[in-house]
């Protein structure tokens, strides 16, 4: 896509020597995270919603993909407490469209991202969260993005292609969005050159990681 993390999933997939096709509706990406790509003959991009049958299952047709990379989402888990319907219209039925069309038009590999919120469990003396464990869903975010975790573990085995699940968690880095309601990182940077005072609560029994977005784009392209 066009936004924060998807621009640099393009910038990873070109230099690889892909042909790439971006998608994005734009209502929270932006033309000028990818306006370095518009030239390059391996890159195309589409204003388009993945919510929409009809326009997904023609650039399905059209491209004939072989790697899905599903970075578009819903992602703040604010909006999925106060519209959960719009949450699940984009994560839900937007992760169903996709597959609907790899039923027609088969693909190889399928990246999907989901949330560190599926992973958010707690035990008494144990920190740490491990991957198979059973997840204490949060938010209708966390929901959503964890019944696409399913959805996906299905249809891989149904329609025999392979899929990767990333769990992000605290993603910070360059194109960022730097006025939303979350993201210690960017706000202390915006704090920083607004000349203002950063607050730094300390929870010592709740550590929080933070993952920089260039590293995540490197293993979601491998």
């Amino acid at each position: 896509g066009a936004g924060f993390i998807g621009s640099h999933v393009c910038d990873t997939y070109v230099a690889d020597g892909y042909e790439v096709l971006c998608v994005d509706n734009l209502s929270s990406g932006k033309r000028a995270n990818i306006a370095h790509l518009l030239d390059s003959a391996h890159f195309q991009f589409v204003e388009a919603d993945i919510t929409h049958p009809e326009a997904m299952a023609a650039l399905f047709a059209s491209f004939q993909p072989t790697i899905v990379n599903h970075h578009a989402a819903q992602k703040s888990v604010v909006t999925s407490l106060e519209d959960p319907l719009y949450d699940l219209d984009i994560n839900g039925k937007g992760l169903l469209v996709l597959l609907a069309c790899i039923q027609k038009h088969p693909i190889d590999t399928f990246v999907y991202v989901s949330s560190g919120g599926a992973l958010s469990k707690v035990i008494e003396g144990d920190e740490t969260s491990r991957e198979e464990d059973t997840p204490q869903l949060i938010s209708p975010y966390a929901i959503t993005k964890y019944a696409g975790e399913q959805y996906l573990a299905i249809y891989a085995e149904a329609y025999g292609f392979a899929y990767t699940v990333l769990r992000y968690a605290n993603v910070f880095g360059p194109r960022q969005i730097p006025d939303g309601e979350c993201g210690v990182v960017p706000i202390f940077v915006n704090n920083i050159v607004a000349n203002q005072t950063s607050v730094l609560m300390t929870y010592p029994d709740m550590p929080r990681g933070c993952t920089r977005g260039l590293c995540v784009c490197r293993r979601c392209c491998r």
